[in-house]
């Protein structure tokens, strides 16, 4: 080869190599904008209930420092709560409707504080139990009080 190509195809290769150079410094001084997708956020929370447990426990039975002597237990009373309950609770609003007489099983209709159920006897529906019914009249229990509903 004579020297002047010699000289071409060198300036050719030191063309490329700088203009390699100068591109990727090109690329990195102003980056492409990549899209951004939008999410929407959910505006609905539910809070989870916290539950606080003890992992242990105080016990305070060691020896008073000022007094020298032990502490003396306290005796606690529990109190029977169920009359208080039963005294709160009021009789709920029970109408008797009447009855459905199959060829088997007989269904009584009673409308237990606005709600309509069919309850045969010794069934409950809201601490309310059918003891024994008729097509005038049923008796019904509730906290061991005992009424009688005439039929409406």
């Amino acid at each position: 080869m004579k020297k002047k190509q010699k000289t071409y195809i060198l300036l050719l290769a030191v063309l490329g190599i700088w203009g390699t150079i100068g591109y990727q410094i090109y690329n990195r001084m102003n980056p492409s904008v990549p899209e951004l997708k939008v999410l929407l956020a959910q505006n609905s929370f539910q809070k989870i209930p916290s539950v606080t447990s003890s992992m242990y426990e105080l016990q305070a039975e060691y020896r008073d420092p000022f007094l020298g002597s032990f502490p003396k237990k306290k005796n606690i009373l529990v109190k029977n709560k169920t009359k208080q309950e039963q005294s709160k609770k009021t009789f709920p609003e029970v109408i008797y409707n009447g009855l459905i007489q199959g060829e088997r099983k007989t269904s009584y209709i009673l409308t237990i504080n606005g709600s309509q159920e069919f309850l045969k006897k010794g069934e409950t529906f809201q601490k309310v139990k059918l003891i024994k019914a008729n097509k005038e009249e049923a008796v019904v229990r509730f906290l061991n009080e005992t009424k009688i509903i005439l039929k409406q």
